[in-house]
């Protein structure tokens, strides 16, 4: 044996021998009593005592979650021959190298690029494998298709070419074109089918580096084209391959009822004017969404430089707050009827001149009226412009939460604490603790840096009931379930987890879901049950998940994934509506609503739905 080998293994032994074991220290359990300090107000309570109860502690990693079910599987279909389709409806399209999501690729983000050596823009994108030459690589069909053009050197020196026309099922056709393809490969010939995923050829040696150039576009179904255009090439037939490739994806994935596509990267999410219409802020407009169809109502400028914007409970106003501290309510429209072309579709009601300027934040009162954060004080407004109470040196507002009954908001200041605002209109502090709170009726869950605390308000006592040690409540979400317990999308220094509890604050399970998911996390209870929403990012594409959770079962279900996403999570956002759709905003390229119970049942039941 290698004398080097047999000192490593003396040493390890020593080693051993001195710690007495070489496995991972685990967190040793913490029990921890908190006392409640309640700042001073007209309804401040004595600070209370909290009951000293030892308190579980998480080890550093739980077990992975179960996940079941495949939305691809739900999806996919066999092609069969049908009139106007010979080979069949498209199912699903996937990307034409490593499939089916291009995994270790490189390129594909350069249509429309002007390139002055070829004078003209680019028809379409140039991809290769990531790490080393591409030649000879494994090109394949990006769905099911009819091959109309193949010829081993249809582009000359630049190699073999193949065209494939794919079919849609509301009978629309697109051309996939392969280019610099090594002229050996090319076997396939015009009037074949080809299934997606099914090989056509391999990259070959162009005049350029070895690379595939890959089209998707309307026009010249029987012959290669050339690969630049002296102007832009989507108004001559020519579509962004890989953005085609994605909207396709959502198009046709399960319980999808419409999308459109978002002009605006940082499209904010203002709230819901009536059952059938949602108001959002886009590219400096306020624009009216009809929920059925995402068509729009109606549109227009925002009248003042907007810092922030909130809807009135009553949803007959909307405040706006400008980068002066001017403070006004507009009323909304009566009707969202599509034909209103008036000049000016929101009318003034009143302004109120603030005296600080600074980081000025809006929250609406759950009786109607308006919260402001000036970034020094609270100051609370009626619906009329009066104002109701000031909360003087409150600081800014790092986390608030709203409902029919109450507002829960921490400042943002050295020694946070928990705030309420409740209907009527009072504002009282609940708790010197930082994080976010949930109203359990009638005690508050608070999700802290250090774990979960249960606040009972008649005694102001505050219990350590889980501790969660180098926890990230920022990233982290709680929600309330149908049976009273409480369901954690957790973050921590160690982990990502979801963590269920009983109503009485006992675990009922925790699992990790470190491999699955990143960014910011999302809960909301529809009718189908509690949603995760995530985003997960692969090797070459972001995007956002949509996961199921069987509270019962400890699983997780996936029921939709979409994207390409930005990688700021403020781009992101979800509302439920009516208790059964979920729109979404895909980090402002695509807006979709999705209804949560179709898209369920079709990953449960693929046959049934097909």
């Amino acid at each position: 044996m290698n004398k080097y080998l047999i000192l490593k293994a003396v040493l390890c032994i020593i080693f051993v021998l001195l710690l007495g074991a070489c496995s991972l220290v685990q967190p040793t359990p913490i029990i921890k009593v908190v006392y409640v300090k309640v700042t001073p107000t007209s309804s401040s309570t004595p600070t209370p005592s909290a009951t000293p109860t030892p308190t579980p502690t998480p080890t550093s990693t739980a077990m992975p979650i179960s996940i079941t079910g495949d939305i691809r599987t739900a999806r996919i279909s066999t092609p069969s021959p049908q009139y106007g389709a010979q080979c069949g409806i498209v199912d699903l399209l996937d990307f034409p190298l490593n499939p089916p999501d291009a995994v270790g690729t490189r390129g594909g983000g350069d249509y429309g690029v002007y390139r002055e050596r070829f004078s003209g823009h680019h028809t379409g994108e140039d991809w290769g494998i990531n790490g080393r030459s591409s030649f000879g690589e494994p090109v394949y069909s990006i769905g099911h298709g009819l091959v109309t053009y193949a010829h081993p050197n249809g582009w000359g020196e630049d190699k073999g070419t193949v065209i494939v026309q794919h079919s849609f099922s509301d009978g629309s056709v697109i051309y996939s074109f392969y280019g610099h393809l090594d002229p050996p490969s090319v076997e396939l010939t015009a009037g074949q089918c080809v299934a997606r995923g099914e090989k056509i050829g391999e990259i070959g040696r162009p005049r350029t580096p070895p690379h595939l150039h890959f089209e998707i576009r309307s026009v010249f179904p029987n012959q290669p084209a050339r690969g630049y255009l002296p102007y832009d090439p989507t108004i001559a037939g020519w579509k962004p391959p890989s953005t085609f490739i994605l909207e396709q994806r959502l198009k046709t994935s399960p319980g999808v009822q419409w999308m459109r596509a978002s002009p605006d990267l940082y499209v904010r999410f203002i709230g819901a004017i009536n059952e059938n219409a949602i108001l959002l802020e886009e590219e400096d407009h306020l624009v009216a969404i009809d929920i059925s169809d995402g068509s729009i109502l109606w549109s227009e400028p925002t009248l003042i430089s907007a810092r922030d914007i909130a809807l009135d409970f009553s949803q007959a106003l909307i405040y706006v707050i400008n980068y002066a501290g001017d403070l006004t309510a507009f009323s909304l429209p009566e009707t969202t009827d599509s034909t209103i072309r008036s000049s000016s579709i929101l009318r003034s009601q009143w302004t109120i001149e603030l005296e600080t300027n600074g980081r000025h934040q809006l929250i609406p009162l759950p009786g109607g009226g308006i919260v402001v954060s000036t970034g020094q004080d609270l100051v609370a407004y009626s619906s009329d412009g009066g104002e109701l109470w000031i909360e003087e040196s409150f600081g800014g507002v790092s986390w608030w939460g709203v409902s029919e009954e109450q507002v829960l908001l921490s400042p943002d200041v050295e020694g946070q604490s928990i705030w309420e605002i409740t209907e009527t209109g009072e504002i009282q502090n609940l708790a010197q603790l930082s994080g976010q709170a949930l109203l359990l009726d009638p005690q508050f869950m608070i999700y802290n840096k250090e774990g979960l605390y249960l606040l009972e308000p008649e005694t102001n006592s505050l219990q350590l009931i889980y501790s969660l040690p180098k926890a990230f409540p920022d990233l982290g979400r709680m929600l309330k379930l149908p049976d009273g317990g409480v369901l954690i999308a957790h973050s921590d220094f160690f982990d990502r987890r979801l963590i269920a509890l009983h109503p009485d604050g006992s675990l009922r399970w925790e699992r990790s879901y470190a491999q699955d998911g990143a960014g910011q996390l999302q809960l909301f209870m529809l009718d189908a049950g509690p949603m995760l929403i995530m985003q997960k990012t692969s090797a070459r594409f972001g995007v956002i998940s949509i996961l199921s959770v069987d509270v019962a079962k400890a699983e997780l279900t996936p029921i939709f994934e979409g994207g390409p996403i930005g990688t700021f999570p403020v781009k992101t956002w979800a509302q439920v509506v009516d208790g059964t759709r979920l729109l979404v905003n895909l980090g402002g390229n695509w807006m979709v609503m999705i209804d949560t119970q179709v898209a369920l049942e079709a990953v449960r039941n693929p046959e049934e739905i097909k």
